[in-house]
């Protein structure tokens, strides 16, 4: 196809995992955001700090500005892995009753 989905190619069993693991993410982010929502004074100075982590060039990017752009890209795909993985790990505690 033109655009490079094959639906041939598709496994429908994966679907159930995939709603799975999309629900745990979220539930996790849910109550994260809510724990967050409980606690303001508590996170507020981790959240700022967290956000300007994330709009301040790396040190180790180049001088130049594709270079620092990647940098901060690669930032944001880490601290975006790490999310996902907070909140799955959040979501099995949660539902765990832990």
């Amino acid at each position: 196809m033109a655009d490079g989905f094959d639906p041939r190619g598709f496994d429908p069993r994966m679907i159930p995992d995939l709603f799975q693991k999309t629900f745990a993410v979220s539930l996790g982010a849910a109550f994260k955001g809510f724990e967050m929502l409980s606690h303001p004074v508590e996170n507020l100075p981790k959240v700022v700090t967290e956000v300007e982590r994330l709009l301040t060039v790396p040190e180790h990017a180049g001088p130049d500005l594709q270079q620092q752009f990647e940098a901060m890209a690669g930032l944001w795909l880490q601290k975006g892995a790490e999310i996902v993985v907070e909140c799955k790990t959040t979501s099995e505690k949660f539902t765990e009753g832990g």
